[in-house]
């Protein structure tokens, strides 16, 4: 089958439609590119997004590839052939591909393409790039005596290729092959698991051919182990609706709980801090979402939705701080590419974001609240005590018990949801963002001092909390006392206040706040206490925006 070859750099007639952002090159784009024809892959690497096309006359199909400027907007087609498809990747100014016949490269800066000569044929190996590297493991041999083999070569066609290692196989073949330019990794078949295909462990060797390949062993058949992401020396995959992170000494991490239904179709994307893949909301698979993961901070987030359709399935990619995703839902084909920062929980949304559909939305914070949240905010002092949602909802896995919840962040707390205490009043609880907010700014508050320091300066009643040796006094002790959550209790209780604003941690002190003002200051568990004394009566104490103030903590 011949390549239908475009003649240089060939200008396609596609719709771009720039989204307000920098065009410089060292920024991240926003960009919406919409094709005629169906598209089936697409992949990134800085400013570049190369894509692949599927077109059909009910006779014939025909696969093309095209690579776009995501600085200017401008789309190249590379080539196009007919009645097969083909793998690609793109990497370090070069898009690499292959047909049934011979492997490719072509570089974008001098427009032109070669073909790579490799040992095997094409169709014998699995393969995939790693920046200036073509690296492929193919089978040799027959049953029962079967050879993996490693191979790389460089791109730049001027060196043999490169035997990197071997090992004896089995029969139950290989998957996930990928590399980080310092290991090498693939999936390997260990036994038959029946309807749910082969039982697999990881193995890995060292790029440089330095080490035998190693294995990481698994206790118990693990059948969806086969399709893992490596990203910074972890392999993530899902197991038994969990997220697991597995190290290369061999132990295995949960990172996240009952939220990875990923579909291993499309499967998912891995670039410095993020994973993106597409997740089902449910396990009969109605819908489902394309979701991003930060490994640092434990949490999943939500980039967009789709009803279940297997047009609809969208293919993603993330590089760096960019992801993009293809959306067959309009009249046409449109891949978007968005900086990370721009779909991240805290990323500002407009008021017709279908993510924020049938939720309350609030200009002054661009967010939005709904279901118990809501209820919750509604019924226990709304804007006074809780300020604007700064956040969308995302589920994060919580420090003290290493549960994963559902959380939202607002001006000056973080709501989670927990299921296991529904019907009590809470299933919706507060974040300790008091004491989680002295710990970023390193302050150990058991070590500051005399329980009573600073409680003249609040004359009036005192109440001392044996827990944690502290002094609530005057005007702080009347608004602990007269705010508190809704328990369905008589006025407001102790138990309300508790479950407010929680114990007091520090004394008053004089201290500096993130406005700049010297302000007498008092943390409690979840709350900061701030005592102005020139502002009318209902204004004297005032809190502290912590949720403000920790999600730059997040990296967002």
């Amino acid at each position: 089958m011949k390549w239908l070859w475009r003649i240089g750099f060939l200008m396609l007639s596609l719709s771009l439609v720039l989204k307000p952002a920098s065009a410089q090159q060292n920024q991240p784009i926003s960009r919406d590119i919409v094709s005629e024809h169906t598209i089936t892959q697409l992949k990134l690497d800085g400013n570049w997004l190369a894509w692949r096309t599927w077109r059909t006359d009910f006779v014939n199909y025909t696969s093309e590839l095209l690579v776009t400027n995501l600085a200017t907007g401008t789309s190249v087609s590379v080539g196009s052939i007919q009645g097969q498809t083909y793998d690609f990747f793109i990497a370090n100014g070069r898009v690499i591909w292959r047909d049934n016949q011979s492997i490719y490269r072509y570089d974008l800066a001098t427009q032109t393409s070669t073909t790579l000569q490799t040992p095997r044929h094409p169709d014998q190996m699995r393969w995939t790039v790693a920046g200036d590297w073509l690296v492929w493991l193919e089978v040799t041999g027959t049953i029962p005596e079967i050879t993996n083999s490693i191979w790389k070569l460089h791109l730049s066609g001027n060196q043999a290729p490169i035997l990197v290692g071997s090992e004896q196989a089995t029969i139950y073949g290989t998957d996930s092959l990928q590399s980080d330019g310092e290991i090498i990794s693939w999936s390997y078949g260990t036994q038959n698991a029946g309807k749910y295909g082969y039982c697999s462990e990881i193995h890995y060797l060292a790029f440089d051919g330095s080490q035998a390949p190693k294995k990481l062993a698994e206790a118990e058949c693990n059948a969806t182990i086969k399709q893992n992401i490596l990203l910074n020396k972890r392999f993530y995959y899902c197991k038994n609706k969990n997220l697991y992170a597995k190290t290369l000494e061999n132990t295995e991490n949960l990172i996240n709980e009952n939220n990875c239904h990923f579909d291993i179709v499309s499967g998912f994307a891995a670039s410095q801090n993020f994973l993106v893949a597409v997740n089902y909301t449910t396990e009969n698979r109605p819908n489902f979402d394309l979701v991003g993961f930060d490994v640092r901070q434990k949490s999943m987030f939500r980039i967009d939705h789709f009803a279940y359709s297997d047009n609809n399935r969208p293919s993603i990619s993330i590089h760096n701080s960019v992801v993009a995703w293809s959306d067959h839902r309009g009249a046409k084909p449109v891949i978007h590419v968005r900086p990370i920062a721009e779909v991240v929980p805290t990323a500002p949304r407009q008021a017709n974001d279908p993510l924020v559909a049938n939720r309350s939305y609030y200009p002054e914070s661009m967010h939005s609240l709904g279901g118990l949240f809501e209820q919750y905010w509604q019924k226990n002092g709304g804007l006074a005590v809780f300020g604007y949602p700064l956040s969308e909802e995302f589920s994060q896995v919580n420090a003290d018990t290493g549960k994963t919840y559902t959380v939202q962040f607002l001006e000056r707390q973080r709501y989670e949801h927990h299921p296991e205490l529904a019907g009590t009043p809470y299933e919706v609880s507060l974040g300790r963002l008091g004491a989680e907010r002295l710990a970023t700014l390193n302050r150990n508050w058991q070590n500051e001092g005399d329980s009573s320091a600073g409680s003249e300066q609040l004359p009036g009643q005192c109440q001392h909390f044996a827990t944690t040796d502290r002094k609530v006094c005057g005007a702080f002790l009347s608004y602990w006392q007269s705010h508190g959550l809704d328990l369905g209790e008589p006025g407001v209780s102790y138990a309300e206040s508790l479950a407010l604003f929680g114990l007091p941690l520090t004394a008053p002190h004089m201290e500096i706040n993130p406005d700049g003002d010297r302000v007498l200051t008092q943390w409690f568990e979840r709350a900061r206490f701030e005592w102005h004394p020139d502002n009318p009566a209902q204004f004297q104490v005032q809190l502290g925006r912590l949720a403000a103030e920790q999600i730059p903590s997040l990296g967002w």
